[in-house]
């Protein structure tokens, strides 16, 4: 990792104002040259973290730049039974000792 950028974006309501958040990536993007971006994953707990990862995964399929997403809050926060099966068997590989 190169760099990491923050939009400096208001705190709360970002899911009431999209294009925001995506202008704002789409401004770093062609700022720093960014050839993938991190974002947590789109269903994060947090209204404003699931903004931001849907701004990042829009801008991604935008400008052809690959997009990885990562889990910060839904491990912990998230009932089991809401999580997708695919974020399941991330998290059981993810506890699984190699």
């Amino acid at each position: 990792m190169r760099s990491v950028v923050t939009a400096r974006l208001p705190d709360g309501g970002l899911l009431e104002a999209p294009g925001t958040a995506l202008d704002a990536v789409l401004r770093h993007v062609d700022r720093h040259g960014a050839v993938h971006l991190v974002t947590l994953w789109r269903d994060d707990p947090h209204p404003d973290h699931r903004a931001a990862a849907h701004a990042a995964l829009r801008a991604g399929v935008t400008l052809g730049v690959p997009v990885h997403e990562t889990l910060l809050w839904t491990p912990h926060w998230t009932p089991p039974e809401e999580v997708t099966d695919d974020v399941t068997r991330l998290l059981a590989a993810a506890r699984t000792p190699s």
